[in-house]
Formats: structure tokens, C-alpha cells, sequence
């Protein structure tokens, strides 16, 4: 039999086994200080080409118009996160040395077929942009900002432009990058800025700071291979005043003020949870306490009346209690439908919580850094993995309490397996699909076989047994939200969980209990206070790949708000429910508290109809997957933060008038 401790020492050599899969060590390269000496080459990486009109990078090297990479190059070691963020990371043929000015260099002459001439015109076309690294800084085109004539950049440079209905291919760049000296060390010179001017020029002359030159035209029309020349100019600048570690905030400047919104949201978003807690803690606080009370003081009447006369016969006792929450305190606890899939779904959900509260708790206190996408995926990969624990744990939980019975001895195992598969498996099973349309694509946004088989084996051999032993700890500590309102509740459930001896009928639900009513209701609340962190995501994530979200403290006091509103508005829900005589509140409350997910998929079609500029199908579909995912994901999230809410109030409200 196998023991807890084998399982921890299984789970600990597959992790260390797996770590270096993920290539975890990597996300160490950019806090690394690199210090150069006169001469010392320079590594110059190539990456991927990429647009905000489609969602399919590309490897540079698998253009067919750009110069190969030499018989001896290599590709880069990159983490997990990084293969997600469709990075091709190789080494190049430009030969940078540090402090040593090249005018004018001769890197190839790229004999292109026909064929290529039009993807380069196509690509061209639709926007893309080059990414390139040196010491871990991306290839940056300057910009000057309006509001303060400062300067900043944007991550990549264009691989061409269009103009008069004709496509130009930069195939010359020249090459600026920025060295600062260290005080405390002279000798000790670090890269603080890599700035790329491309151009398009029609021969091999560079043209350096002239503008009197003929580009360089695509002909597609052309049936013949034709050359394509290639040069490359670097200039060596000092940069006394930007120091190694300020040099990333050059481009976390934009023409947006987004320190001014970000604070104007979070005031507005106090002013609703302040609003949201009124109603909570004045308004329902004191309706529960008269109700409470005044059941309370009919029972304690009517015991002693019935005490003096006990001659007499029995008679129906009419009180209070006959209206409202009080009334259906038998019926409020009987099993819900599906109370597995339930148990499941709210289990999942703190897995969901656990890895993005880790994530953004990361970001905040600088573990990690913005400016790596990469970083993200591999960390949330890792985070959720580890996170299957509690998602066993708290499905356990919830299966206990949905079935009233924390004494449970065979259930528990079913619950913490399906919770350690369920979510990844719609994840992984997601994203493989939308792989097979972008391998069609020949992307770099494919996911290479080597990257499946270790996210299926992660699954399998660390979240499932993490998950299973969340779900033994649970049971051991013999814990449960155990909701016992009244002693006869016990008399109305058989040995079929969801067949009850006595069945009180709903009565007809007000309109504003109706869930077509309720979701949009009681959604729009915390939808609004997430609605201003979503315009800058969804403009890195989806509109402008080439800028950062660095915002993350504001993002981690968002999210605190948004599990306080989903809280109030789960718990005014309920209450609103179970006061009008309904006593199916499971499912109720969980889909109410995941209401957010209705105006996130309403807000994803609105931005991609009239924000995005996606013009092929794959991109389009690739975009509505994607947030349809996401959507789900957090919806599953705020799902279980509203159930669990309505249990404790379940819990509260009704143990205070239970029978003695």
C-alpha cells in the first residue's frame, strides 16, 4: 500500500525532474547582471515576427526571405513559458562587440524565390514587427511622447512598410545600443538600451544618417529567384544618466497616463464596495437579526404555553416563522443536483484562485518581472499544478457538506482525483485544439511535442497525486461546513440523497429572481470593478503585443475587491432566494457568483468587433477560444467564491434557530 511519505518522495524527483523541463532556471537570465569589456562579442538573438492584426507569430528563421542562420548556430534554452509565447529564440550572424562602431556590414544576400517575395508582401502587410534580444532587452523602436517630450519605446521594429500600394522589405538596420558605466566600479559597463532604425535600401550602400537613397521594392509579380542584399550598421552610445536596473522603464512609458486611471478606478471601485457592504452589514444584518429574534421569542411563547396546558389537544402552532427564510428550514439543506460535478467545479475553483493569487503576489512583490512574458506562463503553469492540492482539499470540502455527511469514506477519493483532472484536462484539451489549427499555419505558436508530453506528464505524475493527497488530508482532519439547520431536516432525506419524503413546493419567484434576471443583475457589479485593469489586459495581451502590464499592484487590490463584491452580491442573492421560499440555492449561488463570466464573453466579442483588427479566420477563432477559456476559467473562480459564501451564510442564519 502506498503511503503518504512514498507519495511525497514520488511527487518530489518527478518535480525536480520536470523543473528542468520547464527550464525554470531561465527566468533567472534577465535579473543577471551582465558586465562586458572592450571588444567582448555581443550576442545579438533572433526571435519571432508577430502583429496586432493576427494572432500567429512566426520563427524568424522560418522566413524564407531573411538571411539563414549560420551551419554552427544554435537554438536558445527557453522556459515553458516562453515556447507558449511562441518564442524561437537562435543565435545570429550580426557580430556585435561591445564598444566597437560598425558603419556599414555585410551580413548576406538572400537569394528569394517568387514565392517568398509575396509572403514577405503579406506579412508586410498585416503589420508585423520584428523581435530581437541583446542581454535580454528586446530590439526597441523609439518613440516621443506628446504630453511630455519624453523619450520611449515599443518593443520590436516593423519588417517593412507599405506605401503608395507598394510593399518595401527593411533589409538594412542600423543598430544603437546604449552602455552605462557602473559608479561603484568604472571598469564594470553594462547594455542599458537596444534601439534598431530599420530601412529599406535597394543596394548595399548604407546609408547611415542620409536620407537621399532608393528603397527597396517587393516584386511580386516576378517569376525569377531574385537577391536580396542585406546590411547592418552598430553604433556604440554611452547613457550616463540610465542605469542597469532603471533601464526596463523605458519602456513601461506610453502616451497613457495610466496611473491617474488606474487610481480614478480603484476610488470608484471603493465607492461600490462601500456601497455592496451597506446593503450586506446594515440592511440584511438587521433584517436577519429582527427575523431571528422574533422566531426566537415565538418559540420561547409558545413552549411555555404549551407547558400550562398540557390537557389540552395539540395545536398547530402559527407563528413567524410560517413566511419567509424561516419557513423552509427543513427543506434548505436536502442534497443539490449533480453534487459531484458541484464539488468539482467549486474545487476547481480555489485551484483556480490558489495559482492567481500566487501569480499576481509574484509580480507584485518583484519575484518576477513584467517585461518577461514568458515568466507568466510558466509560473501559472507551475503555480496551478501545485495549486491541484488545494483543489483536492476544497472539492473534498464541498462534497462533504453538499452530501451532509463529513463522515464520507469512499466518496472522497472520486472527488479529489476528478478535481486534479477536470480543469487541466479542459485547459490542455482547449489548447491542443487550437494547436492543430495553428500547426496548419506552420507558427511558432504551435506547441512542439516535446512540450505536450511534459505538460501530460505534469499532470499525471504531480497535480493527480497532489490532488488525491488534498483530498486524504481533507478527510483526515474530519472537517466540514456541516450545515444542520433543524434536527427533523435529518427525516427528510433517504437513502437516496436527492429524493425527499416531503417536498414543499417553490412558490412563483419574484422577476428579480429569475437567473436571466439575476445573472446580468448581479454580474454588472463586479464586472465593474474589473473593467479598467481589463482595457490595459486585453491591450497587451490581445491589441499591442509590443507593450507591457506592469500594473500589478493595482491588480492585486482589484482582485481583493472583486472576491469582496462577489462575496456581497452571492450573499444579497441567496438571502433574496431563501426568503421567497427557494430552497435550491447550490447551483444558484454559484452561478450567480460566476455572473462575471457573462459580461467578460459580452466584452470579449464587443473588443474584438470593434477594437482588434483581425482580418484571417484562425486568429479569429484562436481570439474566441481563448476567451471563451478564459471567460469559463474565471467564471469557474468566482463560482466558488459565491458558493462558499452561501454556505457560510446558510450556515450562520439557520444554526441560529435550530431546534434544541
Amino acid at each position: 500500500m502506498v503511503t503518504v511519505k512514498t507519495s511525497l518522495i514520488w511527487i518530489l524527483i518527478c518535480e525536480i525532474h520536470l523543473v528542468r523541463c520547464f527550464s525554470i532556471t531561465s527566468l533567472l537570465k534577465g535579473s543577471q547582471v551582465h558586465h562586458y569589456e572592450e571588444g567582448q562579442r555581443v550576442h545579438l538573438l533572433v526571435n519571432k515576427v508577430e502583429s496586432d492584426e493576427t494572432q500567429l507569430p512566426y520563427s524568424y528563421y522560418d522566413l524564407p526571405f531573411v538571411c539563414p542562420p549560420m551551419d554552427d548556430a544554435k537554438p536558445v534554452t527557453m522556459s515553458l513559458g516562453e515556447v507558449f509565447n511562441g518564442d524561437r529564440l537562435w543565435d545570429s550572424n550580426y557580430g556585435l562587440y561591445f564598444g566597437l562602431d560598425e558603419s556599414c556590414k555585410r551580413l548576406c544576400d538572400r537569394i528569394t524565390q517568387p514565392g517568398a517575395l509575396r509572403r514577405a508582401d503579406q506579412l508586410i502587410r498585416q503589420g508585423y514587427v520584428v523581435q530581437w534580444t541583446v542581454d535580454s532587452l528586446p530590439g526597441a523602436t523609439t518613440f516621443i511622447s506628446s504630453s511630455s517630450n519624453s523619450k520611449y519605446y515599443a518593443s520590436g521594429f516593423p519588417l517593412g512598410f507599405v506605401k503608395d500600394g507598394d510593399t518595401y522589405l527593411h533589409n538594412h538596420v542600423m543598430i544603437v545600443i546604449r552602455w552605462h558605466t557602473e559608479t561603484e566600479d568604472p571598469a564594470k559597463k553594462v547594455i542599458v538600451g537596444f534601439e534598431v532604425y530599420p530601412r529599406s535600401v535597394s543596394d548595399y550602400q548604407c546609408p547611415g544618417a542620409s536620407s537621399n537613397f532608393d528603397n527597396y521594392k517587393l516584386d511580386i509579380n516576378s517569376t525569377e529567384a531574385t537577391q536580396i542584399p542585406f546590411t547592418y550598421a552598430v553604433y556604440w552610445r554611452e547613457e550616463k544618466d540610465l542605469s542597469w536596473n532603471n533601464r526596463w522603464s523605458m519602456y513601461f512609458v506610453s502616451e497613457l497616463n495610466q496611473g491617474n486611471i488606474h487610481w480614478f478606478s480603484l476610488v470608484n471601485s471603493f465607492v461600490l464596495v462601500l456601497f455592496l457592504s451597506t446593503v450586506v452589514g446594515v440592511v440584511l444584518y438587521k433584517t436577519l437579526t429582527r427575523d431571528i429574534n422574533e422566531f426566537k421569542s415565538s418559540h420561547r411563547i409558545h413552549d411555555a404555553v404549551t407547558e400550562e396546558l398540557k390537557f389540552l389537544p395539540s395545536v398547530q402552532h402559527a407563528d413567524s416563522d410560517s413566511d419567509g427564510w424561516k419557513s423552509i428550514r427543513n427543506e434548505v439543506f436536502h442534497v443539490p443536483s449533480h453534487p459531484l460535478l458541484l464539488s468539482i467545479l467549486g474545487g476547481s475553483g480555489f485551484q483556480i484562485i490558489l495559482t492567481a493569487l500566487s501569480v499576481i503576489i509574484f509580480y507584485t512583490i518583484g519575484v518576477l518581472r513584467p517585461q518577461f512574458k514568458g515568466d507568466f506562463f510558466t509560473i501559472s503553469f507551475a503555480s496551478f499544478i501545485l495549486a491541484g492540492f488545494g483543489s483536492g482539499f476544497a472539492g473534498a470540502q464541498f462534497y462533504f457538506q453538499l452530501k451532509s455527511d463529513p463522515h464520507l469514506t469512499t466518496g472522497w477519493r472520486k472527488v479529489s482525483i476528478l478535481c486534479g483532472v477536470f480543469c487541466t484536462s479542459v485547459i490542455l484539451s482547449t489548447i491542443l485544439f487550437c494547436n492543430f489549427f495553428v500547426w496548419a499555419k506552420s507558427s511558432s505558436f504551435a506547441l512542439p511535442i516535446r512540450t505536450i508530453l511534459i505538460l501530460v506528464l505534469s499532470i499525471i505524475m504531480i497535480e493527480i497525486p497532489l490532488s488525491y493527497m488534498g483530498g486524504y488530508v481533507s478527510k483526515r482532519l474530519k472537517y466540514s461546513w456541516s450545515l444542520k439547520g433543524s434536527s427533523k431536516s435529518s427525516l427528510l432525506r433517504t437513502k437516496s440523497s436527492n429524493d425527499l419524503v416531503i417536498k414543499t413546493p417553490i412558490p412563483k419567484q419574484p422577476f428579480y429572481n429569475k437567473l436571466f434576471v439575476a445573472v446580468p443583475l448581479f454580474g454588472a457589479f463586479p464586472f465593474g470593478i474589473i473593467y479598467v485593469e481589463l482595457l490595459f489586459i486585453f491591450r497587451s495581451l490581445w491589441l499591442e503585443k509590443s507593450t507591457y502590464y506592469y500594473m500589478y499592484g493595482f491588480l492585486f487590490v482589484t482582485v481583493g475587491l472583486l472576491c469582496i463584491v462577489i462575496v456581497e452580491t452571492a450573499i444579497i442573492a441567496t438571502f433574496l432566494s431563501v426568503n421567497k421560499g427557494n430552497y435550491n440555492w447550490h447551483w444558484r449561488s454559484f452561478i450567480i457568483g460566476g455572473s462575471v463570466a457573462f459580461y467578460l464573453t459580452s466584452y470579449s466579442i464587443f473588443y474584438l468587433i470593434f477594437y482588434l483588427k483581425v482580418v484571417d479566420f484562425t486568429s479569429t477563432l484562436i481570439y474566441l477560444i481563448y476567451m471563451a477559456l478564459i471567460s469559463c476559467t474565471i467564471g469557474v473562480a468566482c463560482g466558488s467564491v459565491g458558493l462558499f459564501s452561501s454556505i457560510i451564510l446558510m450556515n450562520t442564519i439557520y444554526n441560529a434557530i435550530k431546534d434544541d
